[in-house]
């Protein structure tokens, strides 16, 4: 076994796992907004990550892609919820969102960290294309590469 190989190094798959992880930074950075608080740690903290790394390999780019959108979607969900729903209700789905939202979080983040493609389990809003770096990555998986 290589170096390379032993825990968890500075490659591509700690990178395409920082982009999934890094929302968890939702839980702690909130900004006020109208007299409410507003997470923004999960799409702000994964943009930063992609922004900083996605050249550097398509999983990268990928893995980025991928969480922004799910956040994206995961967030906008709970906004609408918040002004549609009367009262208990508001609170029930906000909460289930964001527990579903934390469990998929970690999910991705394991996957990517072996280097394993990763896909959300819910239709995401594709503010970020992924189609064909998914295909080009799927490929390679095929073939039995990593796709990093």
């Amino acid at each position: 076994m290589t170096d390379e190989n032993k825990g968890w190094n500075n490659g591509p798959s700690m990178w395409a796992s920082l982009c999934h992880f890094s929302a968890l930074l939702g839980a702690v950075w909130w900004v006020p907004v109208k007299g409410m608080w507003i997470p923004c740690g999960q799409i702000i903290a994964p943009l930063g990550v992609w922004l900083i790394k996605r050249k550097t390999s398509p999983f990268v780019d990928l893995s980025g892609r991928m969480s922004l959108n799910f956040q994206i979607t995961i967030t906008a969900l709970v906004i609408l919820l918040i002004f549609l729903l009367p009262g208990f209700l508001k609170l029930i789905a906000g909460w289930s969102l964001v527990i579903f939202d934390l469990f998929c979080i970690i999910r991705a983040g394991v996957r990517t960290s072996g280097g394993e493609l990763y896909r959300y389990p819910i239709p995401t809003i594709p503010l970020f294309r992924t189609s064909a770096l998914w295909e080009f990555l799927s490929v390679l998986e095929s073939k039995g590469q990593k796709p990093h």
